[in-house]
């Protein structure tokens, strides 16, 4: 990262801000999707894996400190969890499609929603957080009338047998 972050935070500003059109470098706006692909282009080019998920944290993050030079308003890439929760509620749609009818219906902005939909899962598969001790009291194998398959196994393996009865 000491060796490679400086130059490519350097670069990405200079995308981010200013783009050669017509042979001059003009203000743009961009959008979350432009942001994840630019990180993952680089880091292609560079032989490292790509980091949706993260890019995309940090796109909506650009979005909210510099909401000039990205489009807060701008569809993002969905994570895992918001897309199990697109196909729970529609089918024959495309995310952007999707996220377009949300967008109509509640007036929020596409970030925000797929915020939403990721916590629309963890509560239908009763997702309560591992691994500092703090939620040890309580049982991996909670229900609540979802109908959902617990997301235990598929996040975080085998429970654990020292849980302690509530």
């Amino acid at each position: 990262m000491t060796k490679e972050l400086p130059q490519l935070i350097f670069k990405f500003v200079d995308w981010l801000l200013y783009e050669k059109i017509d042979g001059e470098y003009r203000k743009t706006m961009k959008t979350h999707k432009e942001i994840v692909d630019y990180f993952n282009a680089y880091n292609k080019s560079a032989g490292h894996r790509r980091f949706n998920f993260q890019y995309a944290a940090f796109s909506m993050d650009c979005s909210d400190y510099f909401p000039t030079a990205v489009d807060p308003d701008s569809h993002t890439y969905l994570g895992n969890n918001a897309v199990r929760c697109l196909k729970k509620l529609s089918s024959g749609y495309s995310h952007d499609e999707f996220m377009n009818i949300l967008r109509e219906r509640t007036g929020g902005r596409p970030k925000d929603l797929e915020d939403v939909m990721c916590d629309f899962v963890r509560f239908g598969q009763n997702y309560v957080p591992r691994g500092n001790g703090t939620y040890d009291h309580i049982p991996s194998d909670i229900t609540n009338s979802s109908g959902w398959e617990s997301g235990w196994r598929q996040r975080q393996g085998t429970p654990s047998n020292n849980i302690l009865p509530i």
